[in-house]
């Protein structure tokens, strides 16, 4: 589902489950070489222009799917199962994926001019100048973003030996301030490193 306390002001319209257009010249993949089991199509038009969007999906349905307005207003957030893509409207061949994977909820702080991105253990905060921060993982799942007061953003999850659990983050940094949240995401980010650092090595050893 996509929240959000407004919507930025955008440049742009768009229509979700458009069909192919007839002008093929017209259809842009998302990723360039459309290798993902399915697709959703949207249709964005401007003042001058239109174009249809094919953007891959992963065959299993995780997440959420559907467009959200971004700080600046020619870019649009597209989510589509397991994958968000971030687009130039104005400019398609302009685009990247989106931190988390696997976003199931969105929070727009119009006032602020940031984007809060939710999956089930992850946030990560967008602003107009792009990615702000990404946090590690904060709980084992079911991450809910429940308001923001302050510089504080209240979370709830399932956390380890605790059950549900409530805590909050800071706006700017993404930092927990709960001692033992911050103690398991601060494991959890070295544990990350260390799997990233392996991969880097394998690929060095069969190069």
């Amino acid at each position: 589902m996509l929240h959000s306390d407004g919507k930025f002001h955008q440049s742009y319209s768009f229509e979700e489950h458009a069909e192919l257009p007839n002008a093929r010249d017209r259809l842009i993949s998302f990723p360039r070489q459309h290798e993902i089991g399915g697709s959703h199509l949207i249709r964005f038009e401007t003042d001058n222009s239109w174009w249809c969007g094919q953007f891959g999906a992963p065959p299993f349905p995780s997440g959420i799917t559907g467009v959200t307005s971004w700080p600046v207003p020619d870019w649009a957030a597209v989510f589509v199962s397991v994958l968000g893509y971030l687009v130039k409207v104005t400019d398609p061949e302009q685009w990247c994926y989106l931190k988390p994977s696997q976003v199931r909820g969105v929070v727009n702080l119009t006032t602020r001019n940031m984007v809060l991105l939710a999956s089930h253990f992850k946030i990560a905060c967008y602003n107009v100048d792009g990615l702000k921060w990404a946090s590690p993982r904060l709980v084992l799942d079911d991450l809910e973003i429940e308001g923001l007061e302050g510089n504080r953003i209240f979370c709830t999850g399932d956390f380890p030996g605790e059950g549900v659990y409530s805590f909050t983050l800071g706006l700017e940094t993404g930092m927990p301030d709960d001692p033992e949240v911050h103690a398991y995401s601060l494991a959890e980010q070295q544990r990350e490193d260390a799997i990233i650092r392996r991969r880097e090595e394998n690929k060095l050893g069969h190069s």
